[in-house]
């Protein structure tokens, strides 16, 4: 939320959040896993005040399910990587994601009911004029996301 009337707030996109694990991870083999089973592996999430590390808790708390850390990481690349060497599971955005999901390096795990979206936002200054810049990157960034679906 941006709390000043001097910002126009666009949704461009929405973004799925997954579970994952190492291409080799006993998880892996089970189907329609309950959130609460992700217990039973070392989770691997982000720094404590980062803001997807509050919405996946409060998902998982919604759930009943409350998972301790294994490790805390301040980067996705560095959760991906050690999610990818085998050393935990982890929820992470799917746009983050694809590329090590097409290569192997990662494996999503199949939770059931657990459907977690978040919208993805531009933020502007009210009345700013964007350069050619600025319209060249939007444009780029909307063909690379794909059309806004909200289903």
């Amino acid at each position: 939320n941006v709390p000043s009337e001097q910002f126009t707030v666009e949704v461009v996109h929405f973004d799925e959040l997954v579970a994952v694990a190492g291409p080799e991870h006993p998880l892996r083999k089970k189907r329609k896993l309950a959130p609460g089973e992700l217990a039973g592996a070392p989770f691997i999430c982000r720094e404590r005040g980062s803001g997807s590390r509050e919405v996946i808790e409060a998902a998982l708390a919604e759930r009943g399910v409350q998972l301790t850390p294994a490790m805390a990481l301040g980067s996705t690349e560095a959760i991906k990587n050690a999610v990818a060497a085998g050393l935990g599971v982890a929820i992470l955005s799917r746009l983050t994601v694809e590329l090590e999901l097409r290569a192997g390096r990662l494996a999503l795990l199949d939770l059931r009911d657990f459907n977690l979206r978040r919208a993805l936002y531009m933020v502007q200054l009210r009345g700013k004029h964007r350069g050619p810049a600025v319209e060249s990157f939007v444009e780029k960034l909307r063909e690379a996301l794909g059309p806004l679906r909200e289903s």
